[in-house]
């Protein structure tokens, strides 16, 4: 997947129409559910594998660019299309499995590399201990 054109004009659009700025924890979502009750879109007969590749390189090239990234999708569509690479830490937070530096237990939190710091609920902190 990586850098397709598609990607890197809406990066351009972003820079050049400053249609972030003044926000500084602003996020960029990529919306990764069907396109309609038809699923006639384009990226709608995706495999988990792929869509998971576009989704981790959209969020890779906002972050690389200094925004923050998100995924717009539902809870089961994460579980459904996107694989298992993804941790419910809290009722607030799915995290990227990858992008874990370090979890915290005595705080109950969950550093992430960018240097992001999501809550850890009780329930979590128990399914960790169990892995």
């Amino acid at each position: 997947v990586g850098r397709t054109q598609e990607l890197l004009y809406f990066m351009r659009e972003i820079k050049e129409k400053k249609l972030v700025t003044g926000h500084g924890n602003f996020p960029v979502y990529i919306d990764s559910e069907y396109a309609n009750a038809q699923r006639t879109g384009r990226a709608d007969g995706l495999s988990q594998e792929a869509r998971t590749a576009a989704v981790t390189a959209f969020c890779q090239e906002v972050e690389g660019a200094g925004y923050y990234a998100g995924i717009y999708a539902s809870e089961s569509w994460f579980a459904q299309q996107l694989g298992e690479g993804f941790w419910r830490c809290h009722r607030s937070f799915l995290v990227n499995r990858s992008r874990i530096r370090a979890v915290h237990l005595k705080e109950q939190t969950v550093e992430l590399d960018n240097g992001e710091t999501c809550l850890m609920s009780r329930k979590a902190k128990s399914e960790y201990r169990a892995e």
